[in-house]
């Protein structure tokens, strides 16, 4: 599990500097009409803020959670949403990420490629993590109920020959018999 800590930590901190881009592109930008969005038709400095912050608010909660899988679920829930938003504009014909960008690229110096590919790539990798952990962590909890349904011990009640079955930590107490309900001791066999 040290491997599934280390992605939500790294995943956690794309975030935050992600929402630290998204800020310091908003606090840059003095343009006195602001495009908008192809797809919310909202100011491009109103979905930075609210992008933002639920990006500050999910990356501080992965690099201070104990959790695995709640992270997990919340850095799936943040890059599907980035898909879908993706898929959404290609949806609406707006051919590249482009339009949404206003002015980040320009804020840190660098080509609208290369910021759309950055974005992308860290969204894939949140994506790819999260999916990693849930899955490992499911898998998990089958193995953990294999393991317990087979360490469970099988008796038969001495009374009525009805099967028992229960684990180890109970040997040694009695019960009612399922079946007839008269007191047994849970031995091994």
């Amino acid at each position: 599990m040290k491997a599934a800590n280390l992605l939500i930590r790294c995943s956690g901190l794309i975030l935050v500097a992600a929402s630290l881009m998204l800020f310091l592109a908003n606090f840059s930008s003095a343009e006195l009409s602001t495009p908008k969005d192809p797809i919310f038709q909202i100011s491009l400095r109103v979905l930075f803020w609210a992008s933002g912050i639920v990006l500050l608010c999910v990356g501080v909660f992965c690099l201070f959670s104990d959790s695995l899988v709640v992270p997990a679920a919340w850095m799936a829930w943040i890059s599907i949403n980035f898909w879908i938003y993706k898929f959404g504009l290609k949806w609406n014909d707006t051919p590249r990420f482009d339009g949404v960008l206003g002015t980040l690229p320009e804020t840190f110096g660098l080509a609208r490629s290369t910021v759309e590919w950055g974005v992308c790539v860290a969204f894939s990798f949140i994506l790819l993590a999260s999916i990693m952990i849930l899955v490992a962590n499911f898998l998990g909890r089958q193995k953990a109920k294999e393991i317990n349904a087979a360490a469970a011990i099988k008796i038969a009640c001495n009374h009525c020959g009805g099967h028992i079955a229960f684990p180890n930590t109970r040997t040694g107490e009695q019960i009612p018999c399922p079946h007839c309900a008269k007191v047994i001791v849970l031995k091994l066999a």
